[in-house]
């Protein structure tokens, strides 16, 4: 399992300990891993992208 993704589990199990958005994350978990782990992904992505047109362009 990647780091990021068992810091997102940690997280949400702890929320749910504290019954915060309890009901919401025992329902939607899997979705919230998901959506987390896309965006992460995603500004990693355009992080890169950036750096390569950066160096292109030099």
């Amino acid at each position: 399992m990647y780091l990021l993704e068992y810091c997102i589990k940690l997280e949400i199990k702890e929320c749910i300990e504290k019954d915060i958005l309890k009901e919401f994350l025992k329902q939607n978990g899997s979705e919230v891993i998901n959506m987390l782990h896309i965006e992460f992904n995603l500004e990693d992505a355009k992080l890169v992208w950036k750096q390569e047109g950066f160096e292109d362009g030099f």
